[in-house]
């Protein structure tokens, strides 16, 4: 089985592809190049290796299929590691979730950089 150079590259674009499809959305592949992938109306950039080499998705043949598209479905072995990831997922802490998520820009990313380092802590209550 081929190892993608980084397992996971984006933990969290790969967990909502799985969501989505475990819920039955189709993957998308226009073209031969992995980052060419749509699922839901957007693009996915780094998940699809991962899936493929691990024999988490099936292609699925459509009727209406674009010629130079390919579809896929989770694979049987796909839709049981969904149910785990996603379960595991949702177990940890809202803060842990949002903090491996891509940040939209570099004031955004300081942000996510500084609340992720800062203990939580009662707000201070208002004096009358």
């Amino acid at each position: 089985m081929p190892q993608p150079q980084t397992l996971i590259p984006d933990r969290a674009e790969f967990v909502d592809v799985l969501d989505l499809m475990r819920r039955g959305h189709l993957l998308a592949q226009n073209g031969d190049d992995d980052d060419c992938c749509m699922l839901s109306g957007a693009r996915v950039m780094h998940s699809m290796p991962t899936l493929r080499a691990f024999g988490l998705i099936d292609p699925v043949k459509l009727p209406d299929q674009r010629p130079r598209t390919q579809c896929y479905r989770l694979s049987s072995q796909g839709r049981h590691f969904a149910e785990r990831a996603w379960s595991e997922w949702k177990r940890k802490p809202l803060l842990q979730r949002m903090v491996v998520r891509p940040a939209p820009c570099r004031s955004m990313a300081l942000v996510v950089q500084y609340v992720a380092s800062t203990p939580l802590s009662p707000l201070p209550c208002p004096t009358a």
